[in-house]
């Protein structure tokens, strides 16, 4: 699988929350968002949070998790029913 689409996506959304004042980014943090080269390792994570954002063309702090990836990652914000029927019963 290609991971350039990802990568770029995952740059323009880091610049867009940059943009948004989010703390923790930085308007110059990203140069180029075609660079095919990783300026780190954490880009080419697949991280459920960034697909969410990357999903619904969002910041985070914008974000329903109830309604992406997120939701399967975090159990808090899934009723203990659904939780319970994505995995196996060990009885």
């Amino acid at each position: 699988m290609e991971p350039m689409p990802y990568t770029t996506r995952q740059k323009f959304m880091s610049h867009k929350c940059a943009l948004h004042g989010v703390e923790d980014y930085d308007i110059k943090g990203v140069e180029n968002l075609s660079d095919s080269v990783p300026v780190s390792w954490e880009e080419l994570i697949v991280n459920p949070l960034i697909l969410d954002m990357n999903f619904s063309n969002q910041i985070h702090l914008n974000l329903d998790y109830t309604k992406g990836f997120t939701t399967f990652g975090v159990h808090r914000l899934q009723e203990k029913k659904v939780t319970d029927n994505l995995t196996d019963k060990y009885y």
